[in-house]
């Protein structure tokens, strides 16, 4: 199989569940624009206070929703009045459209999570997002030179904890694959000496880590596991940037008191990647002992692209457009 036609590649977005941002940018009353998955995307909140997403540009001839006004939930154009619901028909436009085919937006599924919107890329998630209870701190998002992909399977990297974090195992890390859409290694290692940072989470663990590191589709990644008495749950999302590499936040979940342990866990275990894998150009060389690594790989393969769920939406909606009923008493 050639990892490269779906995994690692940039010129293809394959769908999941992709960060939009902080759920603190849609308290407003009006609706938000986002590039996300390589797309113009507006997002907005229904009558009932659920986040909603849409394509951002209007169907009818292609401004940007984003400059529109919410009215009970549904999305007004500010170009020519056209309203949208959530799931994206228009339910209004003026009386001098009377005729004219109804005209419906491409809708996104969409979440609102541990303070933060979640957008699938495509039209019914495979699979949900991890199931971590509690509160979370959002660390501010980082930009990386590194393909999604390659970024989110780094914790599966098991010989690059030895040569650059400094961690030594005890017993072999076990890999699996529980199902079709997640790779889990689950390891116990001790920590190295290694300075200032590396003598507090000794400290904190008693020496010993231990952790389950599960990616989750393609781009996200979930670390639960303990430093000594402490418990580590950890979310990581990466999605594209649009001038290219990733958008990379992290999540930490938990009260406070787990929080801010697990923030010097994280920033020692993944102290020295960013520098490794800003300068990365990623090649698929495989070597057996990298077999978390290529197991990801091939998953990540068999995952349906973006551009699959597009097509297959277009269909619908020319399907719906075809048996449309005359939108002439819909005035506004």
């Amino acid at each position: 199989m050639n990892r490269c036609a779906r995994f690692a590649n940039p010129g293809v977005v394959t769908q999941g569940w992709y960060c939009a941002g902080p759920a603190s940018r849609l308290k407003g009353a009006g609706p938000l624009g986002v590039e996300l998955f390589g797309r113009r995307l507006v997002l907005f909140r229904g009558e009932d206070g659920l986040p909603r997403a849409l394509d951002a540009r209007c169907a009818h001839l292609g401004a940007d929703l984003a400059m529109g006004t919410l009215d009970k939930g549904r999305l007004r154009c500010a170009f020519h009045q056209w309203t949208f619901s959530g799931d994206g028909r228009c339910v209004a436009c003026p009386s001098a459209y009377a005729g004219h085919e109804r005209a419906r937006a491409r809708s996104w599924p969409a979440l609102e999570r541990w303070g933060a919107l979640w957008v699938w890329a495509g039209r019914t998630p495979l699979f949900a997002l991890p199931d971590l209870p509690g509160p979370a701190w959002r660390l501010p998002a980082q930009r990386l030179r590194a393909h999604p992909h390659v970024v989110a399977m780094n914790g599966l990297d098991v010989h690059h904890f030895r040569a650059v974090h400094g961690l030594e195992f005890v017993g072999e890390p076990r890999l699996d694959q529980p199902d079709a859409y997640r790779t889990r290694l689950t390891l116990r290692a001790r920590v190295g000496n290694g300075g200032l940072l590396a003598g507090f989470v000794r400290a904190l663990s008693g020496g010993t880590l231990e952790a389950e590191f599960t990616t989750v589709g393609a781009n996200l990644a979930v670390i639960e596991g303990r430093a000594g008495k402490v418990p580590v749950r950890v979310l990581f999302s990466h999605a594209p940037h649009p001038d290219g590499g990733s958008v990379s936040r992290t999540f930490l979940i938990g009260n406070v008191w787990s929080r801010l342990p697990a923030a010097l866990v994280m920033a020692h275990i993944l102290g020295g990647d960013r520098a490794v894998l800003d300068r990365l150009e990623f090649r698929p060389g495989f070597a057996p002992a990298d077999a978390a690594l290529a197991a990801f790989a091939d998953q990540a393969e068999r995952l349906p692209l973006i551009d699959e769920a597009v097509e297959a939406a277009d269909r619908a909606l020319s399907r719906g457009s075809a048996a449309s009923e005359d939108m002439g008493a819909a005035g506004v």
